[in-house]
């Protein structure tokens, strides 16, 4: 009796150890998956027209991309402070009165930035106050685009342009 009870409970025990077994090896290759494919060769990736254009980095140096020149009014941004943007785009049309910025964290997931640029009267200037929010980190770079802000759902994808800032603590 005694040796039945041994065998049933040894063979329990292997059983109990294979579905784990199982379960941490399922487990590795979906890790190995995540961390070893290429988002770029999945099917739902599209490279946007903002990664395919070098992002203009932000600062007092005015940057150009195709008919646009940005600048910031400071070379170094710091959170919660403000800076002032300008995009001279004398390419669009007189009847564009904004233009949308977004902006996301690069190192760190922060939610989008989102501001609206507003058309200095009888220029091609373009205008706002940008202010960061606080991160946990002594650096971040804040990645996005501005485009113009029309009735039209292609303007978007047609006049976008890339940019970077670079925010120190």
């Amino acid at each position: 009796m005694i040796g039945i009870i041994v065998c049933v409970g040894a063979s329990s025990m292997l059983i109990t150890f294979h579905k784990y077994a199982l379960f941490v090896g399922i487990i590795a290759i979906a890790l190995m998956h995540y961390f070893y494919t290429d988002p770029t060769s999945l099917p739902h990736h599209t490279t946007s027209v903002t990664e395919s254009i070098q992002p203009c980095v932000l600062s007092t140096t005015p940057c150009q991309q195709g008919d646009a020149t940005i600048t910031l009014d400071k070379d170094v941004i710091r959170p919660m402070e403000k800076a002032r943007i300008v995009v001279e785009w004398p390419a669009l049309s007189e009847d564009i009165e904004q233009l949308a910025l977004s902006l996301e964290g690069e190192e760190m997931m922060m939610g989008v930035y989102r501001m609206q640029l507003m058309r200095e009267a009888g220029t091609s200037h373009f205008s706002g106050e940008l202010m960061l929010p606080f991160c946990t980190s002594d650096a971040m770079t804040w990645v996005g685009s501005a485009h113009p802000v029309t009735d039209d759902p292609q303007a978007p994808h047609r006049n976008r342009l890339s940019l970077s800032i670079r925010m120190i603590k």
